[in-house]
């Protein structure tokens, strides 16, 4: 329980934090990435990439979100433009974490015999 406390508070600093930094005129809201989007490190993170120092490569282009697993928040602006109208605007405050669908491939190469049914006897 108390670590879920703990990673509550986490959350509430950054949300805090995130909308300390400048709210004039902005609407906040949360953000998630659809499933099979292609992954954008800009506008995502990969919740399950290998930190560990030995590959900090990013994923190859291509590869798709497999889901959201911690929503984010963005800021929408809405910016006069000289010579046009009104442009809407997006800013990431807090990128949402993903997961992409290597991650499935790489629990089948770790351990290829605990995934499969057990046999019979």
């Amino acid at each position: 329980m108390q670590q879920m406390v703990k990673a509550l508070e986490k959350l509430w600093i950054q949300l805090k934090s995130a909308t300390k930094e400048c709210i004039t005129a902005s609407d906040i809201d949360v953000s998630a990435i659809d499933f099979d989007k292609p992954y954008d490190e800009a506008k995502m993170e990969d919740s399950y990439r290998d930190t560990s120092g030995k590959s900090r490569a990013q994923p190859p282009a291509g590869t798709r979100v497999l889901c959201t697993v911690a929503i984010g928040l963005k800021r929408t602006v809405i910016k006069p433009v000289e010579g046009k109208g009104p442009e809407k605007q997006e800013d990431i405050m807090i990128k949402p974490k993903v997961a992409l669908e290597s991650v499935l491939r790489d629990i089948n190469d770790i351990a290829p015999d605990k995934l499969r049914s057990p046999s019979r006897v």
